[in-house]
C-alpha cells in the first residue's frame, strides 16, 4: 500500500473513458461504524497454575470520514508508524510528518470527496494507547490507493456494529489507520480503486479485515460502485491476505511498479466485484 491518502502496493484505474463526477455523497458516508478488533493475545506463563494475568480488554476503533481537523492526529498517527509503513511505501520527506503536510493531504483528499472523485476514512480511538496495545510482532502494512494496509485474523464484521453518534473529530482522539477510495470514476466504468493501513500496535487483530469490509459495503450501497481494485507489493503477504479474505481475487502483476524500501518492487493487482447491477 502506500500512504494514507494512497497505499503503497498499487492499482491502477480503468482504461476505459469515465466520467469522474457522481451523485452528491449519501448521509451513510457521513456516518461513523464501530469495530471491534480482536484482543491482543497474551502469551501464556509456562506453569501448571491458572494464569492470573487479566485478558486484555478489548478497544473501540471507529471509522470515520476524515477532516481538515484531523491533520494533526494524522501526522502523529504516520510518526509513530514510519517504521512500520515504511517497506511497503515510497521514500517520505521530513515534511510528510508534520501536521502542515497531513493538512495539505487532507484538503486535496476532501476537494476530491466534494468532486465525487474520492473519500477518505480515518480509524480513531478515543484516547493514547494502552499496554495491551503495544506491537507484538510485525505485520501487514498498506495497500496501493490512498488510504493504507495491515492485518488478517477473522475480525469483528465491520459494518455490524451500530453506527457511532457524531462523526467528526473529538478530543483526545487517535488516529490508528486509514482507509481510502481514490479515483472514483462513473460512465461504463464505475469503480475506484482502495488503500488501507493501520497501526502497529493494532495488527493481526483483524481490524483491518473488518474496516475494508465495511467500506466495500459502502462503496457498494452508499456510492452505487461496480467494482473495486486495490494492490500490496509481493513481499507484503499479510495486506495480500487481508484482501483475499475480504472478497477480492488476484487478476494481474505489475512489475517494478513502486520504489520502495530501497527497491523497485512488483505489485500484486487484486479486484472486487460489489455488484452486477446494470447501469441506468
Amino acid at each position: 500500500m502506500s500512504s494514507d491518502a494512497v497505499p503503497s502496493g498499487t492499482t491502477r484505474p480503468d482504461a476505459a473513458p469515465a466520467e469522474t463526477t457522481g451523485p452528491p455523497a449519501p448521509a451513510a458516508l457521513d456516518e461513523a461504524v464501530l469495530l471491534t478488533p480482536s484482543p491482543a493475545r497474551t502469551p501464556e506463563p509456562r506453569t501448571e497454575e491458572p494464569s492470573r494475568h487479566p485478558s486484555p480488554q478489548p478497544i473501540r476503533v471507529l471509522l470515520r470520514p476524515a477532516a481538515l481537523s484531523d491533520a494533526a492526529a494524522l501526522a502523529a498517527a504516520y510518526l509513530r508508524n514510519r517504521e512500520h509503513l515504511a517497506p511497503w511505501e515510497p521514500p517520505r520527506e521530513e515534511s510528510f510528518y508534520t501536521a502542515t503536510h497531513q493538512e495539505q493531504r487532507l484538503a486535496i483528499l476532501l476537494e476530491g470527496r466534494a468532486a465525487g472523485q474520492a473519500m477518505p476514512w480515518l480509524l480513531v480511538t478515543d484516547g493514547p494507547d494502552t499496554p495491551h496495545d503495544r506491537p507484538a510482532a510485525p505485520a501487514a502494512a498498506p495497500t496501493s490507493a490512498p488510504g493504507a494496509a495491515t492485518s488478517t485474523a477473522p475480525a469483528a464484521d465491520a459494518g455490524t456494529a451500530p453506527p457511532a453518534e457524531g462523526s467528526g473529530p473529538r478530543t483526545g482522539e487517535r488516529v490508528v489507520g486509514a482507509v481510502t477510495l481514490q479515483g472514483i470514476v462513473r460512465g461504463p466504468a464505475h469503480s475506484a480503486t482502495l488503500g488501507y493501513w493501520v497501526d502497529a500496535a493494532l495488527t493481526r487483530r483483524g481490524l483491518a479485515r473488518a474496516a475494508v469490509t465495511q467500506v466495500c459495503r459502502l462503496a457498494d450501497t452508499a456510492l452505487d460502485l461496480h467494482r473495486l481494485q486495490a494492490g500490496a507489493v509481493t513481499h507484503n503477504t499479510a495486506s495480500q491476505r487481508v484482501l483475499e479474505r475480504s472478497g477480492f481475487e488476484r487478476y494481474g502483476l505489475s512489475r517494478q511498479h513502486l520504489w520502495a524500501d530501497g527497491a523497485w518492487r512488483d505489485t500484486v493487482l487484486y479486484e472486487r466485484i460489489l455488484n452486477d447491477r446494470p447501469l441506468n
